[in-house]
Formats: structure tokens, sequence, C-alpha cells
């Protein structure tokens, strides 16, 4: 501090203004799957080969078989988290399925306590409601019988208690379909063909219905239509109407209820043609996944509903495939299936146990099968950072905002809207900056952080944390870090916006994008140009 001339005194103080090196820790991982019999020690050195930022010798290495995967899979689903019918009816199936693994199950008082939760969601109309204290749903009683026809197909116990509910469960179905007409499906009420579904799963449960001409000609245009199948392109709903078909088809009860219901000259010959001609078309859906396993690419919208979930579709798909002596695909299907746990958060999905009933009932090479992953972490400075990613990608690029002459912004060549910034140009402060970060995912994953760093001389234009275009944004001093649920697949763009507030040269560290439930899954980008701000 100096004084105005002719005061006297003067003072100071001593700063210290830390200097950090312009490096990053970064963390690169390579995964595989090892079918039953393959070259174990081949795959793991075809994967310490694809390192580029730290040697692949040093890499860590992981290992887990589909088997292992299913034992540590079912316990978790001991805990149904809350009292809903839901999860109350995953719970007694994980048990079921724990006890044919050789595990012990919830014992005999659990599985008695379990029961008397679930029942208490049970209305006087026969329906189940999620909680105890709401109304009967379709939907919901709908997906406990379909637990309950899961139980009863593999040879699995049900409580008898339990088991004397189905049938007024079945019959409330009936009456709600044909009463309940006013409800829009998108609001609980099932669609045709997923009542048809439930219902032919309980055929010999009776049907006391009076049914109408559009419900019989709506019966036979989507279950055994004369020309044109039809349901191009509508995979899931395709397999459900075979599974219909074949559920119709295996008893005389079953060809009795189908009759009801509008299928009635030739009816065992009508619906044996429609089977094999639907089994054809879905084998030519079928698609190779790239690390491993088979499935069909848009069978649903991933978490689209209750029983409209990726992950039940092709749980549904692989029992239909293994039953249509498609073994390849059934095995393939099943593989692809374990593979899901290692990128999405799927035991939060009411399938989890339909998918891990479908897994176990495959060969034992399939269960056999393994997941090896190699991981390790280096500290590079930003210069010598190479792009990296498994199953991800990530980039960034910096744009200005010009208003058509580029004019102040030195280096940039005139143009209207967005002019990207490249190393040496300069930037006034005040300028108004936007980061684009363009990603690649290669398959629908569950709970992605993305950390964004920018450089110094950059401040946010939205400065709060708070939900923002799909996640949760947290804004920090040196990086915006953004939390998804779940991140689709393919390409996507974020932006952000800033003001530059500062001059001189700045640097910025690098993007990062993992999976936080799979990590062996991320991607890390390049460093941005320098910024030089005057």
């Amino acid at each position: 501090f100096r004084p105005d001339e002719g005061s006297e005194g003067a003072d100071g103080i001593r700063v210290r203004v830390p200097v950090h090196r312009p490096e990053q820790t970064l963390t690169e991982a390579h995964s595989g799957v090892l079918l039953a019999g393959a070259d174990r020690d081949a795959l793991i050195r075809s994967l310490r080969g694809e390192f580029t930022l730290i040697p692949g010798e040093g890499a860590e290495l992981r290992e887990i078989s589909i088997l292992q995967m299913v034992r540590q899979a079912v316990p978790q689903e001991f805990e149904p988290g809350s009292d809903n019918s839901i999860s109350l009816m995953k719970t007694l199936y994980a048990s079921a399925l724990a006890v044919r693994l050789g595990s012990p199950g919830l014992t005999e008082q659990q599985l008695a306590e379990l029961t008397d939760k679930l029942l208490a969601c049970r209305k006087s109309d026969g329906g189940f409601a999620w909680f105890a204290e709401m109304n009967s749903s379709p939907i919901v009683t709908a997906q406990i019988l379909d637990y309950a026809s899961g139980l009863r197909q593999r040879g699995l116990p049900i409580p008898s208690r339990l088991s004397e509910a189905i049938p007024s469960a079945v019959q409330y179905l009936d009456r709600n379909y044909f009463t309940d007409t006013d409800r829009p499906w998108w609001c609980g009420r099932l669609s045709l063909d997923q009542y048809l579904y439930v219902r032919s799963l309980f055929a010999s449960e009776p049907f006391g219905q009076k049914v109408d001409r559009d419900f019989r000609s709506s019966v036979r245009s989507l279950l055994v239509p004369g020309g044109d199948l039809g349901l191009q392109g509508a995979v899931f709903t395709k397999a459900r109407r075979l599974l219909t078909l074949k559920a119709l088809a295996s008893s005389s009860e079953g060809l009795a209820l189908a009759r009801k219901f509008g299928i009635q000259l030739f009816a065992a010959s009508r619906i044996r043609k429609t089977i094999e001609r639907d089994t054809k078309s879905l084998t030519q859906y079928a698609v190779e996944h790239p690390h491993g396993g088979i499935y069909y690419p848009n069978a649903v919208m991933p978490w689209r509903g209750l029983i409209e979930s990726e992950l039940y579709a092709h749980s549904v798909l692989c029992e239909l495939m293994s039953a249509q002596g498609q073994k390849e695909i059934a095995e393939g299907i099943r593989l692809w299936l374990m593979l899901q746990k290692e990128t999405q958060a799927w035991d939060s999905s009411p399938a989890t146990v339909n998918a891990l009933a479908s897994v176990l009932d495959g060969s034992a090479e399939t269960l056999d099968t393994r997941v090896v992953a190699l991981s390790g972490s280096a500290t590079l400075p930003f210069e010598d950072v190479v792009a990296t990613g498994n199953g991800m990608k990530i980039e960034c690029e910096y744009y200005v905002e010009s208003s058509g002459s580029g004019a102040g912004v030195r280096g940039l060549a005139s143009d209207s809207g967005r002019v990207l910034l490249r190393e040496g140009d300069v930037l006034p402060v005040g300028s108004r900056v936007t980061a684009v970060y363009r990603i690649w995912n290669e398959e629908n994953r569950s709970f992605v952080r993305i950390v964004a760093p920018r450089p110094a001389c950059l401040r946010p234009v939205r400065q709060l944390s708070g939900y923002w275009s799909g996640s949760y944004r947290s804004v920090g001093t040196d990086a915006s870090t953004y939390w998804f649920e779940t991140y689709p697949e393919e390409n996507t763009v974020l932006e952000e916006s800033f003001y530059v507030t500062q001059s001189g040269i700045f640097h910025s560290g690098i993007p990062v994008i993992e999976s936080l439930y799979a990590p062996h899954y991320r991607a890390s980008g390049l460093a941005a140009p320098a910024f030089r701000c005057e």
C-alpha cells in the first residue's frame, strides 16, 4: 500500500499463490466376454494391448462368471425395500430361485410375514393394489399373476394362501377389462395384447364374460390374422402374441378359451400356422451384440412401463425362443441379459427375477461364460493425453457466439452463429462461449457421471446447481458434473454456456464420462485448446 503524496506511512501483505502442474489423473479400462472353452490368456493379452494411457501389463484384472453374477444377484432381491405388492412378490420369487441354486432362501417365518403383507394388498374385488392403502390396479394384478405363472412353470413353490387368491385375481382381471373401458391404457389399463397374454396363462380358470362382435374381431385380427400377420417391427408385441397362442394351444382348456375369444373355425390349425410364421419372423430380428450374446434392438423403448421394459421383453423372448427350439438365440439372449447387469442398475426393475429365472434355465456353457475387465490409472500432463474409451466416447469443443462479422475476436473467421475456437484464437473479456460435449454411448446405461472441467477464465451463465436437461448438474469451481440416472445409447450432445471474465492464458482439464454402476465402461477426451483472453 502506497499512500497519496503528502501522507506518511506504507504497508504491505504477503500472498501465496498456488501453482499446480497442468496434469490430470485418468482411468482407462477395457473389457471382453470369455465364452466357455475360449482361450482366456489370449483374450487378456488382447485387452492389455488396447491400453493407450497406461501400460496394459499393469492393469488390474477382474473376472466373474454368469453363474456367479446370478448367485450374487438373487440374495439382493431378499430385501423388498418397501411393502408394495410388486417388491414383495419379487422377493418371494427370488427366495424360490435361491433354493433352486442350493442356497438358503427365506425362512418359513419370513415367508409367512411376506405373504401376510402381500395379501394385505389384495382388495375385496380380488385384484391387487400397489400398496395396501390403494385401490386395485389391473396392471399391478397382471404383474402379480405373471410372477405366479413363472413360478408354476418352473415348478417353484407358491405359498398356499397366495395360490388360493389367484382365481379371484384372474376374475378381477376379466371384469376390469370388460367394464373399466373409460380408463386409458397409459393410466393403468391393460392393452388387448397384455390382457390376452396374461389371461392365456390361466386358461383353466373359468371365463364368464360376455364378449361382443368387436372384441372377437379384434382378437382374431391380433392373434390369427388371415393374410399379412402385421406387427412389422413390433418385436415384443409379436413375441407376446406367439406366447399367447402357445398357451392357448397347449391344452383343451386353452382351446376352449380361444373359441370364447372368437377363434372358432379350425382353431388349433390357425393357431399353429400363426405360431410357425411368427417364429420364423422373430428369428430374423435377432442381432448379435458386439460384446457377446444376442438381443433385439428396440424390442421396446427402455424403461417404458411395468411390463413393457427392455429387460422383461428379453426375458419373454428368451423363454419363447427356447420353447420353439431356437437354442442358439435363447442362449445368446441369456448371455446378453447378464451383460446388462454390467451396464444397468437392473435390480431396480420388476423384471429382474424374470431375467434371473430365464438365465438359470440356460446351458452349463452359458452359465460358465465370464466377463473379463482390466483397468488402471495414471497421472499425465494434458499434452500427453490421448482420447480413450470402452463402450463410450466424449469430446469437447468450444464455440464463441458471433454477431456475423466476428468483430472483436481476433483470429476467428467471419461467420454467422457460432464459431469454433482453435489454438491461438484471442477472446475479449465479456465474450460468451458455449462448450459442446459430443458423446457416444454404445448402449443404454445406468448411473452415468460426466465431469466437464473448464478454463478458469470462464464463469457459467447458469451458476446454480440443480436438475437440468435430464440430469442433476453440480456446478463446481473448476468443473460441472452431470449425474444421469439413465443415459441413452448412440450419439447425444450436451451444451453449457459461459462468460469470459479474466484476461490471460488458460488451460482446461480432460472431460470424462463413466458408468458408476460398471466403471470399466468409461471414456476420456482431449484437453481443449489453450484460451487467450484480453
